[in-house]
């Protein structure tokens, strides 16, 4: 039982180091931002399984986020 959860969580890690690696890929490939943040989203959302991601920016001279 304890070795099936230590799999299963070892897969999970796994997974996660995945797509660190593959977002690293995309930071490195390209210079366009909003190519690289859609890609960065789409990544997050596959491995959240979430229905959807936002990702902010913040605008140093105006200090918001937009």
């Amino acid at each position: 039982m304890a070795v099936d959860k230590t799999k299963l969580a070892l897969r999970k890690k796994e997974k996660e180091v995945e797509i660190f690696r593959q977002i690293a890929r995309v930071i490195s490939s390209s210079l366009e931002l909003d190519e690289v943040l859609k890609e960065i989203v789409e990544m997050a959302v596959s491995l959240t399984r979430a229905d959807s991601c936002l990702i902010y920016l913040f605008d140093e001279v105006k200090k918001n986020l937009f």
